[in-house]
């Protein structure tokens, strides 16, 4: 694997058991996905598919956490 999965933390665990990870101290957001197949997401370099991904949307923290605000009000709202 190409990092250290102990400089990661989780920010959501969905049901089927997929992980959103951050890096504590680069706030980078990788999402564990063995679960099945991810059309907004990409590939760690290094990795197999169905492991860890990019999400090229919100790479960082700040940019997931409102990318997430934005589809919660968007589901509220509709």
């Amino acid at each position: 694997m190409p990092i250290e999965a102990a400089d990661y933390g989780v920010l959501a665990e969905e049901r089927n058991g997929n992980l959103t990870l951050f890096h504590r101290t680069t706030g980078e957001v990788l999402v564990f996905a063995p679960d099945h197949d991810v059309d907004h997401l990409e590939v760690l370099e290094g990795c197999p598919e169905y492991t860890l991904y990019r999400i090229p949307s919100a790479p960082d923290v700040t940019a997931w956490v409102e990318t997430m605000a934005g589809q919660w009000l968007a589901a509220v709202h509709g």
